[in-house]
């Protein structure tokens, strides 16, 4: 078995997504040269992926990395694989220059397993849901626009994120993987 095989084999014992999305995934966000890996008797049991972003803040772009796909096999779990993996990810992270790592866990109770690692709540959304029979309240124009995935929809994407005073950036690649993992989810 291959290395990626090994990762995608993790990934579907620790995660529950469907086959759909992790054949996306690993066709179209999956790059190697992001995976940290942990691996016992020459096999790969604990993996992640830190991936380089930029980050606007107050209109400064910033090197940032995203921490994704954290997982160890079950067996594995509780002898501090993860957590000496972790702590290379940031190392790296650090050396890469980033002044931002960030990571969105899984489930609630990570909150506090990451908080070992120096982690904290740092981005709040709100969500909210609308459909073509809302109401609008005001006399904006709005325009349906069907094909999200064009230089155009992309590029007003990429204007409104950069209006944000502190949000993470997505380069055109990882706005069509956005896409791709809206579609699929």
């Amino acid at each position: 078995m291959n290395t990626i095989d090994a990762v995608k084999k993790i990934w579907k014992v620790c995660f529950d997504d469907t086959e759909e999305y992790v054949d996306m995934f690993f066709k179209e966000v999956f790059d190697p040269s992001h995976l940290m890996l942990s691996e016992h008797d020459g096999k790969p049991v604990s993996s992640l992926l830190l991936q380089p972003f930029a980050m606007n803040f107050h209109g400064v772009e910033l090197p940032a990395n995203y921490i994704c796909g954290a997982a160890t096999l079950p067996h594995f779990r509780m002898h501090g694989i993860m957590s000496g993996l972790m702590r290379q990810a940031l190392r790296r992270s650090y050396d890469q220059g980033a002044l931002l790592c960030c990571l969105i866990p899984a489930e609630d109770y990570l909150y506090a397993y990451y908080r070992n690692f120096g982690f904290c709540p740092a981005f709040y959304s709100q969500l909210s849901c609308f459909t073509d029979a809302h109401p609008f309240r005001h006399d904006n124009d709005y325009t349906l626009v069907a094909d999200l995935d064009t230089d155009e929809a992309y590029e007003f994407f990429n204007a409104v994120m950069h209006s944000r005073p502190c949000t993470i950036q997505h380069t055109r690649q990882q706005y069509r993987q956005v896409l791709m993992d809206n579609s699929v989810s």
